[in-house]
């Protein structure tokens, strides 16, 4: 069955490559069955925010199909072939082929294509205002694919964060591997239930920033902030976090974006100037970032050694410590007698410091939906 449909897909893209002379013109939303894109044409949402066609990244000189924004076309949302890097772009093409899968490919040899849930019997492909790129049947208007399953390093409004109950299909964002090589990098930024949920990013298998456990009204780590231009909404079901998604806001051109530092920034666009203005960044110092002091210590910024341990507690390795790598934490000195008038300490300065770093969430004033079995 897999052989009979790879030779179908072939089959169909050398139908296109050797027999379509039909040409599609620059600047359209839709691409039509048997119309191509090759290198130096473009698809362009009927908004004019969104720009879909093959790029060379920083320095690279490889082409990539990549989304990106049309007035600061150095912002690329979206990699197709992020793992399939086009060396010699002589003879690429874009195109919806015959059996209604979308393919990159070359002289009839498949680079990339669509991983569809379904057939269309008079498929299109069409770059939505919401930067989503979309596989359709045109006479229904069913999706059959989405880019916006597929994220890279970029969530658009609109675009849903999912964690998926069966493991087969979750939805989050991976860095790039550096400003000239899209393929995945180092970092992902995922939603996570074990135990209580919460929003977390790793660097390879080692946490490296998180929101808190769910309390039911918000994430414990991170301080409810009112603001009117963020409000995503979070769906939950059987008391796992399901998904996190903003909803799309045409008069609000924003992104958040996992940079290959594995900082992850939040950005609106002021249109009248085609500039990028940073709105907030996670992790915001580095006491922000996950088990930085250990267990039984405090970070604070203000002085030149991050970590102190609380009072009656002690470094457990004293010359990690000493190198400035504090994630041992720190032990009791002597052991808790409450007889002879050990007590509870308030940390004021601690708290302070917690509660300035973490003001500006990039997960509050949510909208909570449940499952009908939860309601």
């Amino acid at each position: 069955m897999a052989n009979h449909l790879f030779t179908t897909i072939i089959y169909a893209v050398v139908h296109i490559h050797f027999i379509s002379s039909l040409k599609f013109s620059i600047g359209v939303d839709t691409l039509f069955q048997n119309q191509t894109l090759v290198v130096g044409q473009t698809l362009i949402s009927a908004n004019l925010i969104f720009e879909l066609g093959f790029f060379s990244p920083g320095k690279s000189k490889n082409k990539f199909l990549g989304i990106w924004y049309k007035s600061t076309p150095g912002v690329c949302v979206w990699v197709a072939n992020r793992n399939n890097p086009i060396t010699d772009p002589q003879g690429v093409l874009l195109a919806v082929a015959g059996n209604g899968t979308l393919v990159i490919s070359r002289g009839g040899s498949i680079i990339w294509s669509a991983n569809q849930s379904g057939v269309a019997s008079n498929p299109i492909l069409k770059l939505l205002n919401t930067g989503n790129l979309v596989l359709l049947e045109d006479s229904t208007q069913t999706y059959i694919w989405q880019s916006f399953d597929y994220p890279t390093d970029t969530r658009l409004p609109g675009m849903k964060m999912v964690y998926n109950v069966d493991a087969s299909h979750d939805k989050y964002l991976t860095s790039w591997r550096n400003s000239d090589d899209p393929s995945p990098g180092d970092y992902v930024f995922k939603i996570e239930n074990q135990g209580l949920p919460q929003v977390v990013f790793y660097k390879g298998t080692m946490k490296r920033y998180r929101t808190g456990m769910w309390n039911g009204l918000y994430f414990s780590g991170v301080l409810p902030f009112p603001n009117r231009v963020f409000k995503p909404e979070l769906f939950f079901e059987e008391d796992r976090l399901i998904s996190i998604v903003e909803p799309y806001d045409s008069s609000i051109i924003s992104r958040l974006t996992l940079e290959t530092s594995g900082r992850l920034e939040r950005y609106t666009l002021n249109a009248r100037k085609d500039k990028w203005n940073p709105v907030y960044a996670v992790p915001a110092d580095p006491c922000d970032e996950y088990g930085l002091c250990g267990p039984n210590s405090i970070c604070g910024t203000e002085k030149p050694v991050r970590c102190e341990c609380l009072k009656g507690f002690a470094p457990n390795f004293q010359k990690e410590w000493d190198c400035q790598d504090w994630s041992g934490g720190c032990t009791r000195i002597r052991p808790l007698n409450c007889e002879s008038g050990d007590g509870f300490l308030e940390v004021e300065l601690a708290l302070s410091f917690y509660s300035l770093h973490l003001a500006v969430d990039p997960l509050t004033s949510v909208i909570i939906r449940l499952s009908s079995s939860t309601r």
